[in-house]
């Protein structure tokens, strides 16, 4: 679909500023917390759905532990949240979070502490994001961290990749535009007299490698200030230049390591791409080490020798020669090797004495496995049935349902599909094409029973099939004809509770919208992904066609979530929630949250719940997990302990699906069930008007202040917004984007010399500028008419 304006790190920002609303803006950190949502927990799920975990990153600390880091929960039945180490008798815990797994990406010594990088943010619960240190007890964060991205093309988090230490300077080296509030794209430093940037690299640094001396950075970056230094970069005597490379060699990026002051890298000569050669960095040339492997090497390891590892081998350098290293055990695959003087250890997947193992040590005469890990089943989505849970777990489809003791298969197809539950004995599974159960007829709807089998409400067929609900109905859209229970359909329906239907008068809008029906109209919702964001595309239908009634664009950290509720449309963006106005045709601010929102569920008409990464909602501590009675929110009195990723929920039962191990106090590895305790709602069924913050989405067809909007000056039939003719009384000092991908994240540095100098005593304490935040929607189309009482201001910005 073509835009209107090119996809760009410039995007255009709102601000609606109306009068009245600044006395209402400085109540919400008062607010007292209302009373909680209690129930009784299910206790017998447990840790029941449970896979095994992995082990990504070893590394030896500077108190001789075997540190140990990766995608788990579990450790030897241990609760660790993705870092555990050993002391050579007993395994020890380091106080992370469900939210921490798998966040842990680099280890490194600085000063004799233990320094830890990733894309963590408030690790262990506390203010540490980037990066941080174990003080023996707790891990301590540097400053306020890292925080941004610079990565030109924004796919990957922000996050720390490596380290290197040279004297009394720390180097860090990831993908990140500030540290510790100071400007610093991707390499930034830290030493007891001060801290800051490096240099402007115009993408991520992936390693960092010192040989005691000079620093060697090497990422995706093609400039550093503005000077073309590609992939690898040596700093030296405070100027940047290129990095040599073995001659007629492809070498990777992340091939590059260091052990005492020396730089080993790998890779493969252009004119033998099928051997490897592994190469040692001193007097400033590469000199080749060893005869060709035979594989492509993950890694290279010093262990009182060096080592180079495969997915599944491992070589020892003897004598300029590299021997296989025979291991007694069925390796599967290595992930990570570590050692010292005594003995190898080795991550990855093993069977040890025909016993699984995920951790095994090797002192070349005895082979001991130490360690297997557990994780929660991945869970696609949640519902249940007569307070039986239902999961569907594993991508595509694959029901479960818990019985109290088990986990009973229910169904499974590769074909992708949707639970809905609807009531206490109603949960439905959707899907966008119709398939066959059991050799019945085919259908896209079933309905699960609470004895673990499927029937069909209705036979309904079609393709491209979409569905939303509407109180205790579905609606379904079809984007080409289908047939139910026989009968040819050509526009949406509707399926009643007591299995009935009736064809709505719309036409099918396109095959990736959903339709919703608020206060007798009809609204085609149409999300689309953009480059660092979601636009929402709402149509109205009017006069006998579909008409543009609002575009809105949020940030991309979750998906945007759509439900109809209490007759009105909740769309969530980011970390906001917002209520469509339909008379107006803006998205209106209905609550902030302190992270991102990943699922809306209603129980029918009594509350709306929200799940995702937050632990507040307008200042008020909730936790993972929220509900709104339409005039205040609630937390769980008990809440489970790590981010909610899907919800279903009746009046009497809330199921939860998500990163945490427990709820409450209750061991519930990734799945939740709450048996509710009834608590009826407030009687005000209408959003509280809230101001609006900088980070609401833009709308960006408005239409005038009437119920019915109009057309813009250039009107279209089609999901590609136009830009409408700006009126007299708007201000229009919007900047034009660039028509050209820019890393804006890393600002243009003009006559910037290559000579970087270190400063010796920057201040710890450095104030920060205020910046617009990243996640700022777009205004994408003038408004028609401006509502009295009401400015737009246009301010142009760069997203970072």
């Amino acid at each position: 679909m073509s835009k209107f304006w090119q996809p760009s790190r410039y995007l255009g920002f709102m601000l609606t500023i109306v009068a009245v609303l600044s006395s209402l803006a400085i109540t919400r950190a008062q607010q007292p917390a209302n009373p909680p949502i209690t129930g009784v927990w299910d206790t017998t799920i447990s840790n029941s759905l449970q896979t095994s975990g992995s082990i990504n990153k070893l590394y030896i600390g500077p108190d001789q532990r075997l540190y140990v880091a990766g995608n788990f929960a579990y450790l030897n039945n241990q609760l660790g949240n993705g870092l555990v180490s050993w002391d050579g008798t007993n395994w020890h815990t380091h106080g992370l979070q469900p939210n921490d797994i798998n966040s842990i990406k680099t280890f490194e010594t600085y000063q004799n502490q233990l320094i830890i990088g990733g894309s963590f943010k408030n690790l262990a619960g506390r203010n540490i994001n980037g990066l941080g240190r174990w003080d023996g007890t707790q891990f301590q964060g540097f400053g306020a961290g890292t925080r941004g991205t610079n990565d030109y093309w924004d796919h990957t988090p922000s996050q720390v990749n490596d380290f290197a230490v040279i004297s009394d300077t720390l180097y860090i080296a990831g993908n990140f535009s500030e540290f510790d509030s100071v400007t610093a794209y991707s390499v930034a430093y830290w030493k007891p007299t001060g801290i800051g940037g490096l240099a402007n690299f115009e993408d991520k640094a992936l390693r960092a490698a010192s040989t005691g001396q000079q620093l060697i950075i090497s990422g995706a970056f093609q400039y550093i200030n503005n000077v073309e230094i590609s992939g690898f970069a040596l700093f030296a005597n405070g100027q940047w230049s290129p990095m040599p490379r073995p001659a007629n060699v492809i070498i990777s990026n992340e091939n590059i390591v260091n052990f005492h002051d020396t730089i080993y890298t790998w890779g493969y000569p252009i004119a033998s791409p099928q051997q490897i050669n592994v190469y040692r960095y001193s007097n400033n040339q590469w000199t080749q080490i060893g005869n060709d492997l035979p594989a492509n090497i993950r890694g290279v390891i010093d262990a009182d020798g060096l080592y180079a590892y495969t997915t599944n081998t491992i070589w020892k350098l003897v004598n300029d020669q590299w021997q296989q290293v025979v291991i007694p055990a069925s390796i599967t695959s290595i992930s990570s090797v570590v050692g010292n003087s005594d003995q190898l250890y080795l991550a990855g997947t093993f069977v040890v004495n025909n016993q699984p193992s995920q951790l095994i040590a090797w002192d070349g005469t005895n082979l001991t496995s130490l360690a297997n890990t557990g994780l929660a089943v991945p869970v696609y989505d949640i519902g249940g049935v007569n307070r039986q849970v239902v999961v569907n777990v594993n991508g595509q489809t694959n029901l479960q349902q818990w019985n109290g003791t088990n986990w009973q298969q229910i169904y499974g197809m590769g074909q992708s599909s949707r639970l809905v539950t609807i009531d206490d004995e109603r949960t439905y599974l959707t899907s966008g094409s119709p398939f066959r159960v059991n050799n019945s007829n085919p259908s896209a709807l079933w309905e699960i029973n609470s004895t673990a089998t499927l029937t069909n409400p209705v036979a309904i067929t079609g393709n491209f099939i979409n569905w939303t609900r509407t109180g205790t109905n579905l609606l379904v859209q079809s984007y080409f004809s289908g047939t139910i229970n026989g009968q040819v359909y050509t526009k949406p329906l509707q399926i009643n509770q007591d299995r009935s239907w009736q064809a709505l008068n719309v036409r099918n809008y396109s095959h990736q919208s959903m339709i919703y029906q608020i206060d007798n109209k009809f609204y085609a919702v149409e999300i689309e992904n953009d480059r660092y964001s979601y636009i929402i595309y709402v149509h109205i239908w009017l006069n006998n066609h579909w008409e543009e009634f609002t575009v809105a664009q949020v940030g991309d950290d979750s998906y945007p979530q759509v439900i109809e509720w209490r007759d009105n449309l909740y769309i969530s963006g980011q970390n906001s929630l917002y209520h469509l106005n339909v008379t107006t045709g803006i998205l209106e601010y209905a609550a902030q949250f302190d992270n991102v929102i990943n699922r809306l569920a209603i129980d029918g008409e009594d509350y709306l719940y929200v799940g995702g990464r937050f632990n507040t909602v307008n200042q008020q501590p909730t936790g993972s997990l929220a509900r709104w009675d339409g005039t205040q929110w609630q937390g769980l009195a008990t809440p489970v302990n790590g981010p909610v990723q899907q919800i279903a929920v009746t009046k009497n039962d809330l199921y939860l699906a998500g990163n945490f191990t427990h709820a409450g106090s209750i061991p519930s590895l990734g799945v939740a069930h709450l048996q509710l305790d009834y608590q009826v709602p407030s009687n005000t069924p209408t959003p509280t008007n809230t101001p609006t913050p900088s980070n609401t989405p833009t709308n960006t067809a408005t239409p005038t202040n009437t119920s019915t909007p109009i057309n813009t000056a250039t009107p279209t039939n089609t999901a590609t917004p136009t830009n409408t003719a700006t009126p007299t009384n708007t201000p229009t000092n919007t900047a034009t984007p660039s028509n050209t991908p820019t890393n804006t994240a890393t600002p243009t540095a003009t006559n910037t010399p290559t000579n970087t100098a270190i400063p010796s005593n920057t201040p710890t304490n450095i104030p920060t500028s205020t910046t617009v935040p990243s996640n700022t929607p777009t205004n994408t189309a003038e408004p028609t008419t401006i509502p009295s009482q009401t400015y737009k201001v246009f301010i142009a910005y760069v997203v970072n």
